[in-house]
């Protein structure tokens, strides 16, 4: 073979090459986009799939610091953590924009857990908001 050939073939198997990691980021990107728009379908009522019912909820006990006049106090600010923008969102009670938003995204969470924020769970105070959040990260 000559060399003109050798050229040849090489410019062959760098453009096969590059074509093939073309294909596999494109198919990467649509394969995220496609657990994305699963979560969005869970979220809006639709269920994912059939798993069993398991809850990985774990709520961290009171603080035995807390004295009855700490726990009345905190009884009148009340926030429900739910689904809010992909992510996980704290809403005060009565507000409509989150004192918090985590990082964590839904789409990456089981099922039991995205069918249990979408209902909502309440916490007593920041606090223990920021304690369940915590079981997500």
């Amino acid at each position: 073979m000559t060399h003109k050939k050798y050229k040849l073939y090489t410019l062959w198997l760098l453009i096969i090459t590059i074509t093939a990691l073309v294909v596999t980021a494109a198919m990467l990107s649509l394969k995220r986009s496609a657990a994305a728009a699963q979560v969005d379908t869970a979220v809006q009522g639709r269920p994912l799939s059939t798993k069993p019912d398991t809850v990985y909820y774990t709520p961290n006990p009171a603080p035995s610091q807390e004295n009855s006049e700490t726990l009345a106090d905190a009884q009148e600010d009340r926030y429900l953590i739910t689904v809010y923008r992909g992510r996980i969102g704290v809403f005060q009670e009565g507000k409509t924009v989150p004192v918090l938003v985590t990082d964590t995204e839904i789409y990456l969470l089981p099922e039991e857990d995205v069918q249990l924020l979408k209902k909502g769970i309440t916490a007593k105070t920041l606090n223990e908001a920021k304690g369940i959040l915590e079981d997500y990260d």
